[in-house]
């Protein structure tokens, strides 16, 4: 019987579409500019340097929902493959600068629990479709949320 090796990192990196590598190294670059923004800066910057530097949109080379699940799967490899895994805060705002630099309208929210002892604390985007990078009863774990971005 003949076996299959698990391809390594190179192959499936020159598997992936132009436009995935683009989006993967886009976002392998953002995620640690975010890391770094949010410890040296805080929240308020960052979010002021994200939108002023979010690119003109191109043209969508997909439907939105398609481009949303790409983008999407991009900082994912960028997160398991880059230098920065980055948190769900950092990785929800390179999502919603890779999107909006595709047009594609999406929303930061950010969550809290204030159960005792600690603060819980979480970011996500959603859209018109619903959530883009968390699951569906984020909203329910997360009940004190609000719209940051969109």
């Amino acid at each position: 019987m003949e076996s299959r090796e698990t391809p390594n990192r190179w192959s499936r990196w020159r598997r992936l579409t132009a436009s995935d590598r683009l989006a993967t190294a886009i976002a392998c670059v953002l995620l640690p500019m975010i890391e770094i923004s949010l410890a040296a800066l805080g929240l308020r910057p960052t979010l002021q340097w994200l939108t002023r530097s979010a690119p003109q949109s191109v043209p969508l080379p997909n439907d939105a929902r398609t481009v949303t699940r790409r983008a999407r799967l991009a900082i994912d490899r960028a997160s398991r493959n880059g230098m920065v895994r980055g948190r769900c805060l950092s990785q929800s705002l390179a999502l919603w600068w890779i999107l909006r630099r595709y047009g594609v309208e999406s929303r930061l929210k950010l969550g809290a629990v204030a159960a005792q002892p600690a603060f819980d604390a979480h970011a996500w985007l959603e859209n018109e479709s619903g959530i883009i990078n968390d699951s569906a009863d984020v909203n329910r774990r997360y009940p004190a949320s609000f719209a940051v971005l969109g």
